[in-house]
């Protein structure tokens, strides 16, 4: 069994496209979250049931306004593809080529330019600083902590839970990123900016098996 061409070859038709050809031919986002869902048999319990976040930024030229997009789409679902990558390779006992799997899962700068129509990482720096743009690291570390900040808001996951889905596996790493791009720690951004809460006195949306 193969995890890696499964999964890759999901990204590879979903977002194989930055701009040739009609709008109307090119794959939505959420066609691209369906195709992946199915390339590693994701459960309807693994669907969140919190409101999807929208890219951090949505800029006119349309390759760098879709860079945000699949970077927002990529970050939202890195977390259950990994999982149900290690959950199948827990059912089959195929676990040879699951490590190879998870990092073709993860949202790098590499990752991300090599689904955008396989361009180089270089090329891919080059486009950026041409408009102007920040880096690939910048806009993937800011699209975490955006999402990290829409998962804060709208669950009642625990800090290290809310930074390994944004993923951050280091909790006091995740704490200090975060505290530099919106001036407060975590817990200080809940306590403070949660103001909608459920009867419970608790956010809304919760996940399942989560309080």
């Amino acid at each position: 069994m193969s995890f890696t061409v499964g999964f890759r070859s999901s990204w590879c038709v979903a977002l194989a496209s930055s701009g040739r050809g009609s709008n109307d031919a090119r794959p939505s986002a959420h066609s691209a979250s369906l195709d992946m869902a199915k390339s590693t048999n994701l459960v309807p319990n693994d669907a969140p049931n919190y409101p999807p976040m929208a890219p951090v930024a949505v800029p006119e030229v349309p390759f760098l306004a879709r860079i945000y997009e699949v970077s927002c789409k990529w970050t939202q679902d890195e977390w259950f593809i990994i999982e149900a990558i290690k959950r199948e390779a827990t059912r089959s006992g195929k676990n040879k080529n699951v490590g190879a799997a998870i990092m073709d899962a993860r949202l790098t700068p590499q990752n991300l330019a090599k689904h955008l129509d396989n361009i180089s990482h270089a090329t891919l720096c080059r486009f950026l600083k041409n408009h102007k743009a920040p880096t690939p690291s910048a806009i993937i570390r800011q699209t975490r902590l955006h999402f990290a900040r829409h998962l804060l808001t709208h669950t009642r996951l625990l800090v290290r839970d809310v930074a390994l889905r944004a993923g951050y596996e280091d909790e006091r790493y995740f704490s200090s990123m975060f505290q530099q791009e919106f001036s407060c720690l975590p817990s200080e951004f809940r306590r403070v900016h949660v103001k909608t809460k459920s009867p419970s006195g608790r956010p809304p949306y919760a996940l399942r098996g989560k309080s």
